[in-house]
């Protein structure tokens, strides 16, 4: 027969699910403040390849608003 759980153990389980939980919620948030870097750096360096594309070629702008990137909600990034 089984070993009936006791409050030890449903303690033990609660407890372990709180800190999964904790490690979640951290790595989320390690993950948005990647994602903010990752979108900034982007558009750093999509302007710089705009200015490149101006200086040194004679790429029309409108050329060039097709070159910018755009997030999954049809934003510019």
């Amino acid at each position: 027969m089984a070993k009936k759980p006791t409050r030890s153990d449903y303690k033990k389980k609660v407890d372990r699910l709180k800190k999964d939980l904790e490690k979640v919620r951290t790595r989320q948030k390690e993950l948005a403040e990647k994602e903010k870097e990752l979108i900034a750096a982007t558009k750093e360096a999509e302007a710089e390849y705009v200015l490149f594309m101006l200086k040194e070629t004679d790429t029309p702008v409108s050329l060039l608003e097709d070159l910018l990137v755009t997030d999954n909600q049809g934003g510019n990034v």
